[in-house]
């Protein structure tokens, strides 16, 4: 994912919090819609939906930080300002890493049941995932940064230099970058899964959510933000 100027990264910075403003509203309306029918009948549908949701949401967010972080290098004019930013991407990287590998399973689990189409992308997306953490010593020297520098400040000067001095900012650009790859392929998915709503999921008579399909969509066709996924 390159980029020629500031502009491109904004204009793309935009277009997914736009996104991810849309796909948060989802995520509310099928949240109230759940409690008020957990009110009336102590039921809890689209259980796997609302996990989707919240994951998708929490990786929208999290392109977004790894871009408005790039921007930051691309606006750095001293050696520190890269050390800063690199700091930050790295730190980014390592929290978005470790959080989506406990969502893995479930993903995983419902791409197979609901969504088997998108076992490939999947698949390609373990494959980056397991690339990016050899490439870039994840395990190793971004833990380290990150527990040393950044996430944490170690009050050992000694440790926090030496985590510092791990840092190349032409490197963790190329980090982010793939990252950010990563992470594309990831939003694909749960798009698919959590706001692609297939005709089966809202006329099968043998799905246990059907008679709270038309509550939402009901809901969603007076919000003019959602009315695209009715």
């Amino acid at each position: 994912m390159s980029f020629s100027n500031i502009e491109e990264i904004n204009d793309l910075i935009d277009g997914h919090f736009s996104e991810f403003t849309t796909a948060k509203a989802v995520l509310d309306l099928m949240t109230k819609c759940q409690n008020v029918i957990f009110e009336k009948k102590k039921l809890k549908p689209f259980e796997d939906k609302i996990s989707q949701l919240k994951l998708l949401c929490f990786l929208s967010a999290s392109f977004n930080d790894l871009l408005c972080t790039l921007k930051g290098f691309y606006n750095s004019s001293t050696e520190w300002e890269k050390i800063h930013f690199s700091k930050t991407g790295y730190l980014l990287i390592y929290e978005i890493i470790k959080n989506y590998e406990t969502n893995k399973k479930p993903l995983f689990d419902s791409i197979k049941t609901d969504m088997p189409s998108l076992l490939p992308i999947f698949n390609k997306s373990a494959e980056l995932l397991k690339n990016f953490k050899k490439e870039f010593n994840y395990e190793s020297k971004i833990k380290n940064i990150r527990h040393k520098s950044s996430g944490h400040i170690d009050k050992d000067f000694l440790e926090y230099y030496n985590a510092i001095s791990l840092i190349s900012s032409e490197e963790c650009k190329l980090a982010i970058d793939k990252c950010l790859n990563f992470l594309k392929l990831l939003m694909i998915i749960l798009h698919d899964l959590a706001l692609v709503t297939t005709e089966e999921e809202v006329t099968n008579p043998n799905n246990p959510n059907l008679e709270y399909w038309e509550m939402v969509r009901e809901e969603m066709i007076k919000d003019p933000l959602l009315s695209n996924y009715t």
